[in-house]
């Protein structure tokens, strides 16, 4: 498992010194400036900007990253998903729309990788299984790593491969 999470480590660094895969049009990344605005990114070596993990447990590593809108004064969370035969599909998990002056100091979110295990989650309508009165808590179980999305000191999101569906099931983990 430290050799997997070394791997991980070493083709993220890789990435983003080479300046990273190809992004899908009208994405572009953050600039080291754009991601210094905010003092906590400082406690990541990529600034919550890029998450890595094997999220659709194909064996071959993957990557969520915030990316900024160059169409739009916009960010969202994208998804770079290994496919067979050695191909990759870029996914767009979430976008926001910022505001002029909020669009100025860079992006308001950040991502995190999430490893296997038990996870709590908050029920909200929007939650998929929830069976528990809303607000409160539940419980889910990973297989694989996952991502978190979340904007700093405030709401949290995790995103799970759902390997039957073939897409990422959402649970809220704050508000």
């Amino acid at each position: 498992m430290r050799v997997l999470a070394a791997f991980f480590l070493i083709l993220v660094a890789t990435l983003a010194a080479a300046g990273g895969p190809v992004l899908p049009a009208g994405w572009r990344y953050p600039t080291k400036e754009e991601l210094g605005r905010e003092p906590l990114r400082h406690q990541s070596p990529n600034g919550f900007s890029v998450a890595s993990g094997d999220f659709n447990g194909d064996g071959v590593p993957d990557a969520a990253y915030v990316l900024i809108s160059t169409t739009s004064s916009g960010e969202g969370l994208l998804v770079r998903l290994s496919r067979p035969e050695h191909q990759f599909e870029w996914l767009v998990l979430r976008t926001m729309q910022l505001d002029g002056s909020r669009a100025l100091f860079g992006p308001e979110m950040g991502v995190h990788t999430i490893s296997p295990g038990r996870h709590q989650f908050l029920c909200i309508a929007v939650a998929p299984n929830c069976q528990v009165l809303d607000g409160e808590r539940k419980v889910v179980v990973t297989q694989l790593p996952a991502i978190e999305y979340f904007k700093f000191e405030s709401a949290s999101q995790m995103f799970v491969w759902n390997k039957q569906m073939r897409q990422f099931d959402v649970f809220p983990l704050s508000d």
